[in-house]
C-alpha cells in the first residue's frame, strides 16, 4: 500500500516518497474534471488537451489509456475520442 499514499511514508527510518509520472498526473487532473462533471460526453481530442495542459500528445494518450483501465473512459473505435463512461 505504500505506493498508493499521497504523503511522505516512514518505512524504517528512510521516508518514502509518491512521485508520479506526468501521465499519472494528468490523469489524476482528468479524473477529478470528469468526476466534478467538468468534461461531458467525449473527451477533448489530443491535440486539444496537450495545448490546454501543456504536456505531448503521448503524455495523454497514456493518462486516456490510465482512465480506460480503470473503466472511467469507453473508447468509441478508430479515430473517434473516448467517451466518458458514467458509474
Amino acid at each position: 500500500m505504500l505506493d498508493t499514499c499521497p504523503f511522505p511514508v516512514r518505512f524504517f527510518g528512510i521516508v518514502r516518497l509518491n512521485i508520479q509520472s506526468p501521465s499519472e498526473q494528468v490523469a489524476a487532473h482528468l479524473r477529478e474534471q470528469l468526476l466534478s462533471g467538468e468534461i461531458e460526453g467525449r473527451m477533448p481530442g489530443t491535440p486539444l488537451l496537450s495545448e490546454r495542459l501543456g504536456v505531448d500528445r503521448k503524455t495523454i494518450i497514456a493518462a486516456l489509456n490510465l482512465l480506460g483501465q480503470e473503466g472511467l473512459l469507453a473508447a468509441q473505435g478508430a479515430g473517434n475520442r473516448r467517451r466518458w463512461r458514467k458509474r
